[in-house]
């Protein structure tokens, strides 16, 4: 989508007239789409109950309740703040669907939100585990694909939206990840510095936030600039639903099934694992049958549970928007 530009005359009247007046949190937009979807789950279940359309709604509410954690803490932080929650952005044909963005006088932060059951360990290698302990005896370990590299390429494609339209330049945007799960124990002692920094539990996230506006930033936007940019990434949300199909040709389910399985040959070869552990031939026929458009519609698909949506649901869908 590309935004409206104001010439370059009512852009320097209104940097003149900008001011500072801002000084509590203001949110820009808010994340209705998924408690709507959440409701109309809950009536379907009641009037067809099923076992995947009931784990549907156990996610999707366990999502909500953690994000909404997150936005009770960024609503009180008393920092100038603009909050948008629940953005699906789509630049150069790259889909980010975006928890969080908050936008500071200094950068931008993308804020993942995961709302797991278990305690959370980074190895050293930066390696993402969920334990799940009875007493002091684990009983059960996963790995899981890392949500910060989730979050990195959502704010690859936000910055890449925000630099084309002209709206920042050296703006910096920062990305974290925040385990919402209050009864989580976030272990990242062996993590890398990096990982540490930006893996954090949902009360840490406002001390987060005011220690990296301690930092030396180049840029430092006053309020009429913030709105500028927030109302553009308001704006952008969106603005191609995946709903819709991006072509009206009958689609070539062959080169769909080919291009699913080079993909799902190179993850598993970057994974060091066979291809039908990123998922089955079984799973395969169903994305070529329902062929799903957004993330909801993902859980439909066999064998695509939380943790494998959330590690190539955005790939998968990328994929399906190219040759759908």
């Amino acid at each position: 989508m590309n935004v409206k530009k104001s010439g370059l005359f009512a852009r320097v009247m209104r940097a003149i007239r900008d001011t500072e007046e801002l000084t509590t949190p203001l949110v820009i937009k808010e994340g209705t789409e998924s408690i709507i979807q959440l409701e109309q789950y809950k009536e379907e279940l009641a009037n067809n109950p099923s076992e995947a359309l009931a784990k549907k709604v156990k996610l999707i509410d366990l999502g909500n309740k953690g994000e909404a954690q997150v936005l009770f803490e960024l609503k009180n932080a008393f920092l100038p703040l603009h909050i948008l929650h629940d953005l699906q952005i789509v630049h150069n044909e790259l889909t980010a669907q975006i928890d969080f963005v908050v936008l500071t006088r200094k950068f931008i932060l993308l804020v993942e939100v995961k709302n797991y059951f278990g305690n959370i360990v980074v190895n050293a290698k930066d390696e993402f585990l969920r334990c799940v302990y009875q007493g002091n005896r684990l009983v059960f370990q996963e790995g899981f694909y890392s949500p910060l590299r989730q979050v990195e390429r959502q704010a690859e494609v936000l910055s890449g939206y925000l630099i084309a339209q002209g709206l920042i330049d050296k703006l910096p945007v920062r990305y974290i990840v925040v385990f919402s799960n209050n009864k989580t124990i976030l272990d990242t002692t062996a993590a890398s510095e990096m990982v540490q920094q930006q893996v954090m539990r949902t009360d840490g996230l406002v001390s987060y936030i005011k220690q990296a506006l301690t930092d030396k930033s180049p840029v430092y936007l006053l309020d009429n600039h913030m709105t500028e940019i927030s109302a553009a990434i308001k704006a952008a949300h969106n603005v191609v639903p995946v709903e819709q199909k991006v072509n009206v040709e009958p689609i070539n389910d062959q080169t769909l099934a080919q291009a699913i399985k080079a993909w799902r040959l190179a993850t598993a070869t970057a994974q060091g694992k066979k291809a039908f552990q990123i998922f089955s031939n079984k799973t395969l026929d169903d994305l070529l049958d329902k062929k799903p458009c957004t993330r909801n519609e993902l859980f439909e698909v066999y064998g695509l549970g939380e943790a494998k949506v959330a590690l190539y649901g955005e790939e998968l869908l990328q994929i399906m928007r190219r040759y759908n």
